[in-house]
């Protein structure tokens, strides 16, 4: 840990001989346990950008460039330093995304009632967006309201318990989460949030 109370992992490097055999990634779940065992936010390095294979490995593990410069003191050329981040909470938002994608895929698969048929046609979309890192809470206000909209025949308070219990799945894994968001934040995508009801006037949920 340095002065700024930042974690920082140094000298992290595998011998040219030994590259290839999985130690960088050993090395970077090692890193990951600790960072949960020891309730870690936040942990950075350095590196060049000519090792294009650490540069791709830390890509791997969620870590993000922050931040660039050129040093002229390691060496007898001009290298380009690099500084990567790896935040616990991307980690536990792949955790959110990968759980999502299993219950659309469930939800997919298991229900193929007709009446459902426009929300299903939809499903693949977001199982792709979240596969691709789109936007996590556009795909979740999105997601909510489509469910919302299953099935217009429902009445308001039976909006989601009268839905099979794949879709109910869904909307319980997300609602908890939206409500945990900023409501300015929330504000910035109220498009989604709107539901049409049968005679054309409109309830925000969120």
């Amino acid at each position: 840990m340095n002065s700024n109370g930042k974690y920082q992992l140094r000298w992290f490097a595998v011998d040219p001989d030994f590259q290839g055999l999985g130690i960088g990634s050993k090395l970077l779940d090692t890193l990951k346990d600790q960072v949960k065992l020891k309730n870690i936010d936040e942990v950075y390095l350095w590196t060049v950008d000519e090792l294009q294979g650490a540069r791709n490995l830390y890509k791997q593990y969620r870590f993000t460039l922050i931040e660039s410069k050129d040093n002229n003191d390691w060496c007898d050329h001009p290298i380009h330093e690099e500084k990567w981040l790896y935040k616990k909470e991307d980690e536990t938002m792949t955790e959110k995304r990968t759980e999502l994608m299993h219950l659309i895929d469930v939800a997919y698969n298991n229900v193929k009632d007709n009446k459902y048929e426009n929300f299903r046609k939809e499903l693949p979309r977001y199982y792709k967006d979240l596969q691709n890192d789109e936007d996590y809470l556009k795909v979740m206000l999105s997601l909510k309201s489509a469910l919302l909209q299953a099935d217009l025949t429902l009445n308001i308070k039976q909006r989601i318990s009268g839905l099979p219990a794949e879709y109910g799945d869904i909307y319980k894994f997300i609602d908890p989460q939206l409500k945990q968001v900023d409501s300015k934040t929330i504000d910035k995508y109220s498009h989604y949030g709107f539901v049409p009801l049968k005679l054309g006037s409109t309830i925000k949920y969120f």
